[in-house]
């Protein structure tokens, strides 16, 4: 627990298109905006992966290149954070935490696994922060299916991304628990909580956590 965190997207006010906001919307906006403008506007989880502050999320999560990224982690202490890679094919980010001090600052970061050996009916664990108002929830269930694929909307572009090679699971995998971990009995991430098809019961998707060994080895 003490790996996974919360993401919170803000927006300065300034920055939002006139044309999309009446005017009386965009006062009630700034009655309720921070003291810097910015009001949040999205959301997500995540999980560290290096001590020095390596967050590794869902793409969809920061699609927004004007947002400002907040990393909130299990002590309740706020951290800024920038975006140092996205996924091109995949609904992968990497975020750094800027504010990192060696001396003072120590993350706990999670220790990935091989999700090559993720076998039908295995036991998992789903960690996030569903709807915002939630965090620190633990989810469990079992994997129910393995290299399934989906069409998604992974980022502001027009169109849907296609995703391959998905983890089944019936944990429940609410809004804002994307990009949090799947863990195995282990303890162990083996995959990136994605999404949760609509219209149906206890399916949700995962991208297998080898995809982002690749990604982390070149960063």
């Amino acid at each position: 627990m003490p790996a996974v965190v919360s993401i919170v997207v803000s927006e300065n006010i300034k920055k939002i298109p006139k044309k999309i906001l009446t005017p009386t919307a965009r006062k009630k906006l700034k009655n309720i905006a921070a003291n810097n403008g910015n009001i949040e506007i999205g959301g997500g989880s995540g999980f560290i992966v290096d001590k020095k502050g390596v967050v590794i999320t869902s793409k969809h999560i920061v699609a927004d290149p004007d947002a400002d990224y907040t990393i909130i982690t299990n002590d309740g202490k706020k951290h800024k954070a920038e975006i140092i890679h996205i996924s091109s094919h995949n609904d992968i980010a990497v975020l750094k935490i800027t504010n990192y001090k060696p001396q003072t600052t120590k993350f706990q970061a999670i220790k990935l696994g091989n999700s090559d050996k993720i076998q039908l009916g295995e036991n998992i664990l789903a960690f996030g922060s569903p709807l915002g108002n939630f965090p620190n929830t633990v989810s469990e269930g079992i994997v129910s299916g393995l290299h399934r694929k989906i069409k998604a909307e992974t980022d502001l572009k027009p169109g849907k991304d296609t995703l391959k090679e998905m983890i089944q699971t019936d944990a429940a995998i609410n809004p804002g628990n994307s990009g949090g971990p799947l863990i195995n009995a282990k303890g162990e991430v083996i995959g990136i909580n994605t999404v949760a098809v609509a219209d149906a019961e206890n399916i949700s998707l995962a991208i297998p956590i080898n995809s982002v060994k690749e990604i982390l080895k070149n960063l």
